[in-house]
């Protein structure tokens, strides 16, 4: 049994295998659980979520069907990040546990997104612009039509999600640790730093290379910053306990 559980949600069009690439660096105490929207990968032939609301209750259920005595935290990439945001709160709210860390990777914090209305032929203008960036495989689908034709209509549905969630302030900020890390494309005008608003715990910032996606192409420098952060809450549980 692996020590800690890391649930990961994926960005918006997104699929659990966009988390497979973090399983060659990752620490062996650390389990990865990346998580499947519905509509999306192996969830393909489900519906589309109607409303944010309904994913983070989805998103909120699959993790608690899924923990253990052990400890747990979360990953969210992107649109993935104000999910996780939500289901902090809703894991909370049916549970009464926490996860001992958040990732926040590649987004803002709530309150500041840039919101812009979605038309589905803009949804494919923007997906084909993110597979141009994004690099290697995903750049090929740029060559096969049928493929951006399966996919436009999951990306679209994610943004319609995006541009529907409406951020309320919490009574109370998050009371776990929370790590940020990002790209200059997501650091317009600092707004990047306003995570720190949302916890009274420690929050830590890493500024990574490359573009939005640098998941993909700087992978093993992003699961360096996981497993070093688990490793250091790991400890820190530890000594805690022999303190009681």
């Amino acid at each position: 049994m692996k020590d800690i559980k890391l649930f990961c949600l994926p960005y918006a069009g997104g699929s659990a295998v966009m988390y497979n690439s973090l399983e060659k660096y990752i620490n062996e105490v650390i389990e990865i659980i990346p998580l499947e929207y519905s509509g999306h990968g192996e969830r393909i032939s489900e519906e589309f979520y109607c409303n944010f609301k309904e994913m983070v209750s989805d998103v909120a259920k699959t993790i608690i069907e899924n923990l253990t005595d052990a400890p747990f935290a979360l990953l969210g990439y992107s649109m993935g990040s104000l999910v996780a945001y939500e289901v902090y709160y809703e894991i909370y709210r049916r549970t009464g546990r926490r996860p001992v860390h958040i990732f926040f990777a590649a987004h803002v914090a709530p309150e500041v997104r840039e919101i812009q209305e979605m038309s589905y032929y803009k949804a494919a203008q923007k997906l084909t612009k993110n597979l141009t960036k994004m690099g290697g495989e995903f750049h090929e689908v740029l060559h096969h039509e049928e493929l951006i034709d399966l996919m436009v209509p999951i990306f679209y549905s994610d943004l319609k999600l995006y541009t529907q969630y409406n951020y309320m302030m919490k009574t109370e900020p998050i009371l776990s640790n929370i790590t940020i890390v990002y790209s200059d494309e997501e650091n317009k005008n600092e707004k990047i730093y306003e995570w720190s608003k949302h916890t009274t715990k420690f929050c830590r910032y890493y500024k990574m290379e490359g573009n939005h996606f640098f998941i993909n192409f700087y992978t093993e420098e992003f699961v360096k910053i996981i497993n070093k952060t688990l490793l250091a809450e790991m400890s820190l549980n530890s000594l805690e306990a022999n303190l009681i």
